[in-house]
């Protein structure tokens, strides 16, 4: 609120004594604050509260000034009239405040005021000026007389008729103050009104005032926004303008009676643009009268409802599919009054309950329907449901008793509870049929629990997970082998079982439970103890009651054994075929060996024959071509002794052994040797039968019957049969 002076504090009235000077300060405040009150036009109680105010502390001011004088003007004349001026100027106060409610708030404010005024300024300039300056003088060392002397004489220029005039001024002043203060807040409030009526105007509602003729006056700019047309085209035009077409002469007639019989009329109505758009429009007619009680003018406002119109268009729409939705789903629908008690089903959850279309139901009836077992918990829900504390969200499935069949089905419910300040006043939901549901998800239950039954009984090493990893189930086999030393292992978590598993593995869980089947027929695992295991492993997802993925199911096969022998199966592989190649590589140098030890042979022996029969004719002297001929013979048999010793180093190497027929070997040795051309003689063998077989390598023992067979038939050529005996 706004506040004004209408005494305002002047140094002359400054006493001397601190205390009484700030009290006097306080009292010129609040009368100031009374007469701001009264200015602009506060309520009695408001006016009622800062007149206390201004009395009780007053009541306080004159408690502080009777000690003073008590103090100083002990048993003085002077102490009790003081005393009595207090007490007639509180009983003024109270005389002038219950006054009778006959006299206006005004000259009520005005009288308090004056008394106010005159009675402030008296008691400061007279009263308590004389006392101060007692006071003072007593403080200085002035006795009692003499300062009472001291002050009459100072206060002595003061003289009655100037006080009056300066309290009728003082007077004057206050009521001349008030009444001008007065004014100038009614003009402000004159303006603010202005003010508010030019904003109202100019809202977002279009808005024209016409003459008494329908001619336009004014508009506008929501005017021109709606209707395209600015202010200069609308004004000194009628409302025609905006005819659309699309109404009859009889809907006008209509709206001119009701504004001519009741001064407003309001409605939907089609209008056009300056576009020519034609658009939905809500407008509303008001009259103005004048002091003749006639109408002067018109007054419009319209709202453009386009988009209103669409939303509802839409919302019709929406509520069309959502019923076809219902029909669809098979929904009903119900609403429950939770102040009245009363509680509505549409007709298809009237089916589903099983009740005649016009049978009566409570919401007792209602929980009366629900079998037992579920009735405390269907209670419960609505409860929380209720509960101001929590969303409103409600959802619960139970079984009922249909009463027109006696059927058992399973229904689920699902809604919201609305509040109005901080009580549940409605409950609105939809039900659904869900036996079948509920009997798909029992044999998915069943199903799963004999799927753990058939884990737990599997010869193979398998186990089933929820989807955090956690142990559902598990085989004998799988516990011994991937059992980590733990007797049991439902409920535990495969991660805190296993805390070694390879990251990979965690993703292709993952990748699982998002709906894949994975395999590996070798996938190696380095534990933390560093031993490496292999393992044959499937994970493939397994489906919940809801038919979501409700966790997976792996079997994974501990192949190690397996692995390590396969590893070493083909390192024995490796093994052999390298020796083979060695075999292979001694077996052709041996062969190559062989065929060169002959011709050295030969070259050695016809050499030494030649050396021989030239010997014998050049005696006692050595031709070139003798020399030629001992370097020959020596080469041959150098040559002859390097075969044979890469011969015996051959024969040394490692070879592989094997049982061996010896009959057999020497029948293939005879063969070779009469295949290499080395033939022309006639063998006769003795073999004897059944000889148990002997270890050793066929190649070299081949090797070593065909040298011998080519030496023998080689220095036996002309002894006729060769016979071959073993035994």
């Amino acid at each position: 609120m706004n506040s004004i002076e209408i005494f305002p504090w002047n140094k002359n009235f400054n006493t001397g004594l601190p205390a009484i000077d700030e009290q006097h300060k306080n009292l010129v405040r609040l009368l100031n604050q009374l007469a701001s009150h009264g200015a602009f036009n506060s309520e009695i109680p408001a006016l009622n509260v800062i007149f206390d105010e201004l009395a009780n502390y007053a009541v306080y001011h004159f408690q502080t000034e009777e000690a003073i004088w008590h103090e100083y003007l002990p048993e003085d004349p002077m102490e009790a009239m003081h005393k009595e001026v207090h007490d007639k100027f509180i009983s003024t106060v109270l005389r002038l405040k219950n006054e009778e409610p006959t006299k206006s708030v005004d000259s009520k404010i005005e009288e308090i005021l004056a008394f106010l005024t005159r009675w402030l300024v008296s008691h400061i300039l007279e009263d308590d000026m004389y006392l101060a300056k007692v006071v003072l003088a007593m403080q200085s060392g002035i006795s009692l007389k003499l300062a009472k002397k001291n002050a009459r004489e100072q206060m002595r220029g003061l003289t009655s008729a100037l006080m009056d005039i300066i309290l009728t001024i003082c007077k004057s002043l206050s009521i001349n103050s008030l009444q001008l203060i007065r004014e100038f807040a009614e003009l402000k409030k004159a303006e603010q009104q202005l003010r508010i009526a030019a904003t109202a105007f100019e809202s977002q509602e279009g808005m024209f005032i016409t003459d008494a003729n329908n001619v336009i006056l004014r508009v506008n700019h929501a005017f021109t926004n709606i209707t395209g047309y600015s202010a200069e085209e609308a004004i000194g035009q009628t409302p025609r303008l905006l005819h659309s077409g699309r109404h009859h002469k009889a809907f006008y007639s209509a709206m001119w009676e009701s504004i001519n019989n009741t001064g407003v009329w309001e409605g939907e109505i089609w209008n056009r643009r300056k576009s020519g758009e034609v658009y939905p429009e809500y407008l509303a007619i008001t009259t103005v009268k004048g002091e003749d009680n006639t109408f002067t003018h018109y007054v419009g406002t319209l709202i453009d409802i386009t988009l209103r119109r669409q939303t509802e268009d839409a919302l019709r729409i929406s509520e069309e599919r959502l019923q076809l939705s219902q029909r669809a789903a098979g929904l009903g629908i119900f609403d429950r009054d939770l102040t009245s008690g009363a509680l509505y089903l549409d007709e298809r959850a009237r089916a589903l309950w099983g009740l005649e279309p016009e049978a009566d139901l409570t919401y007792e009836k209602f929980l009366a329907r629900i079998r037992p077992e579920d009735r405390a918990a269907t209670r419960a829900a609505v409860d929380r449901a209720c509960d101001p504390t929590g969303n409103g969200d409600y959802h619960q499935d139970f079984r009922i008793i249909r009463p027109i069949d006696g059927i058992k089905r399973w229904l689920t419910a699902s809604g919201r509870v609305f509040f109005v300040a901080g009580h549940a006043v409605r409950h609105v939901g939809t039900l659904q049929d869900i036996t079948e549901s509920k009997q798909a998800k029992e044999t998915l239950r069943k199903s799963r629990d004999q799927l753990k039954t058939f884990i737990q009984q599997a010869p193979l090493s398998i186990a089933m997970f929820d989807r955090d990893m956690n142990y559902l189930a598990n085989s004998s086999r799988w516990l011994v082998q991937h059992g980590r030393g733990y007797a049991d292992l439902i409920g535990r978590n495969h991660y805190e079982v296993h805390p070694d598993l390879p990251a990979e593995w965690k993703v292709i869980h993952q990748q699982v439970l998002a709906g894949a089947t994975l395999e590996n027929n070798e996938d190696r695992w380095i534990q933390n103890d560093g031993s490496t295991h292999w393992l044959r492993w499937t994970a493939l997802p397994w489906i919940d009651e809801n038919a979501k993925t409700g966790g997976i199911i792996i079997t994974a096969e501990d192949i190690t054994a397996q692995k390590m022998m396969e590893m070493e199966v083909i390192e024995r592989r490796n093994d052999l075929e390298n020796l083979q190649k060695l075999q292979i590589a001694a077996h052709t140098a041996s062969a190559i060996a062989h065929e060169l030890n002959q011709p050295l042979a030969a070259i050695s022996a016809y050499s030494e024959v030649a050396l021989h029969a030239l010997g014998s004719k050049t005696a006692g002297s050595e031709t070139a071509l003798n020399r030629a001929l001992k370097g020959c013979v020596e080469q041959a048999q150098r040559a002859g002794q390097s075969l044979h010793e890469l011969l015996d180093f051959l024969q040394k190497s490692e070879v592989a052994l094997q049982p061996l027929d010896l009959n057999d070997i020497v029948r293939e040795a005879l063969s070779m040797t009469q295949n290499d051309g080395f033939g022309g003689f006639r063998q006769v063998l003795e073999l004897e039968h059944d000889l148990p077989p002997v270890l050793g390598n066929r190649i070299q023992v081949q090797k070593v019957l065909v040298n011998l067979i080519h030496n023998g038939v080689e220095a036996m050529r002309e002894a006729g049969d060769h016979r071959f005996h073993c035994r």
